[in-house]
């Protein structure tokens, strides 16, 4: 007659956390995937034996593979959530549809995608790669945690049974891969292979090779000739570089010749299919540079960041956590303003709120019911602001623009609030994340100094009294009262060093990363030369 969560607190009084969890659902209909699965980890008690318990190092993989998945998903669809992903799981569409949605068909280039995603396409060749024991048939154990299979009455609950259950889907899905070609499908085994496969070729090419056995079925590929053309020399060269088996000075070798291009009729290394073309040498700073303190924040934290998103625009799109924070900011700006020209010391959570209604659009988040989340979200921020107001200020100025020259830089910002006390200026910059930022990191804050360095300055604030304190609100973040992040004014002088440090390295163009634990997460990582995957990314 109630809830889960009324259930499991009854029968189940050690699962509280599991309750809690149930309790709301932003996890999983409003947060991106990723975000929801670190709630999930973060509050369900069991993960404290999963993390710590030498026995559980599968469900530890299982978890680490899970929120790899994710947040590869969330890369190309941010706003994205686990209810959605176990919608699509479900379907069996969700690899097909993000990953080959924008395939050109009639481009000369190769399409690399698992069996699954290749559902309902053709190509005149496929080649299904490193079909070996392990990999290809994948008989490893897939029961969940909770042992769902065990309710599906077309799944056998005997070991045996599933296996050979599993057997068989993963015969379909090859049969399905092979239908895909239009003239010729070619598969392979290497002699490594995988770790889980232990190098022996798959079973399955016994049955497309028509042969009793395996070994009947495998051929192997004939020994390359010695190159008689250029074109053959720089494919043996490029085979010899790449060949673990061969010795270190051999590679070294034909790395070197390659590189060097020794012959000119051999291409250089920039015409390699796949290899990207450089642009321009030219640099990447109009002539006359302004700057922001987010952005000497963001160059603070690492250059490379900085560059391919501030500067090359790459993944600067707009997101439903940015739309959220536009909005609730133009609704305190809005309320704020009323409270500025009535003479109030500040706004009342009536007019924010009937600002909040009129402001908000459900398409931008997504629409029923993710929308629904948001707006409770969104008021919820509102009311926990205005319900528990944290300074006792006057508001004399909202959204005050601040200029500072330095380093022969023009720097440029905007103060969300300015208010005045008896202790003197107030300067207030809010902000809609869950997670407040450290006491340490708000103490030394860039953005904070520079509002107090410039408002020192400001020929309008002047008349007020001279700034006495910098802050961040909070006001979605979980507590009794607002949470309040301040900076500390004796940090001031290194604010400034740091920022003159910012303008100069960005004014020679210095976009060396900065790699460290926030690389993780950092959407950046494919095109960082950092790391392996963005080794080819130029900037």
């Amino acid at each position: 007659s109630g809830s889960w969560s009324q259930a499991i607190r009854h029968a189940i009084p050690e699962a509280s956390s599991l309750a809690d969890l149930l309790d709301g659902e932003a996890w999983a209909v409003a947060m991106p995937a990723s975000t929801g699965l670190w709630q999930v980890w973060q509050h369900l008690a069991a993960t404290v034996e999963v993390a710590t318990d030498p026995d559980r190092s599968d469900a530890r993989a299982e978890w680490s593979s899970l929120s790899r998945v994710l947040g590869r998903w969330n890369e190309r669809n941010p706003a994205a959530t686990l209810a959605e992903y176990q919608r699509l799981t479900e379907e069996e569409e969700f690899e097909a549809r993000p990953l080959l949605s924008y395939r050109d068909t009639g481009s000369e280039v190769p399409t690399i995608t698992t069996l699954h995603q290749c559902k309902g396409l053709e190509f005149d060749v496929v080649f299904i790669a490193d079909a070996v024991e392990g990999v290809f048939p994948d008989l490893r154990s897939r029961d969940s945690l909770l042992g769902v299979r065990h309710l599906l009455t077309h799944v056998p609950a005997d070991a045996s049974g599933y296996r050979s259950f599993r057997l068989n889907e993963e015969r379909r899905l090859a049969y399905t891969a092979m239908c895909r070609a239009r003239r010729r499908v070619v598969w392979t085994a290497t002699s490594t292979g995988f770790e889980e496969g232990r190098g022996i070729p798959s079973r399955f090419l016994a049955l497309v090779a028509g042969t009793a056995t395996v070994s009947a079925g495998v051929s192997r590929p004939p020994p390359h000739p010695e190159p008689v053309t250029p074109r053959q020399a720089e494919g043996l060269l490029r085979r010899t570089f790449q060949d673990p088996n061969e010795s270190s000075p051999r590679r070294l070798a034909a790395l070197t010749v390659l590189a060097e291009q020794r012959d000119p009729r051999m291409r250089s290394p920039a015409d390699y299919a796949g290899m990207r073309r450089r642009g321009p040498d030219d640099g990447l700073l109009p002539k006359r540079l302004t700057l922001s303190p987010s952005q000497a924040q963001a160059y603070d934290a690492c250059p490379r960041r900085y560059v391919l998103e501030r500067r090359l625009r790459i993944g600067a799109g707009s997101s439903v956590y940015l739309e959220f924070g536009s909005l609730i900011h133009g609704v305190l700006e809005a309320t704020e303003r009323r409270a500025l020209a009535s003479g109030h010391p500040h706004g009342r959570f009536a007019e924010a709120a009937e600002e909040f209604e009129s402001a908000f659009d459900p398409g931008a988040f997504g629409g029923p019911p993710y929308s629904a989340a948001w707006y409770r979200r969104g008021l919820d921020a509102l009311e926990h602001m205005y319900g528990n107001w944290p300074s006792q200020g006057s508001v004399v100025s909202v959204e005050h623009p601040l200029e500072l020259e330095m380093a022969g830089v023009s720097w440029r910002g905007r103060a969300d609030r300015v208010e005045v006390s008896p202790s003197g200026i107030g300067i207030v910059d809010y902000k809609t994340s869950r997670s407040p930022t450290t006491v340490a990191e708000a103490a030394e804050s860039l953005q904070l100094g520079f509002y107090m360095l410039a408002a020192a300055q400001d020929p309008v604030l002047q008349p007020h009294g001279r700034p006495a304190a910098a802050e961040m609100w909070y006001p979605a973040a979980s507590g009794r009262s607002v949470v309040r992040r301040k900076l500390d004014p004796a940090n001031l002088d290194g604010v400034s060093a740091r920022l003159e440090t910012a303008a100069q390295g960005i004014l020679a163009e210095d976009w060396t990363p900065a790699p460290g634990p926030q690389c993780e997460r950092c959407p950046q990582r494919p095109v960082c030369p950092a790391w392996l995957e963005g080794k080819e990314a130029f900037v």
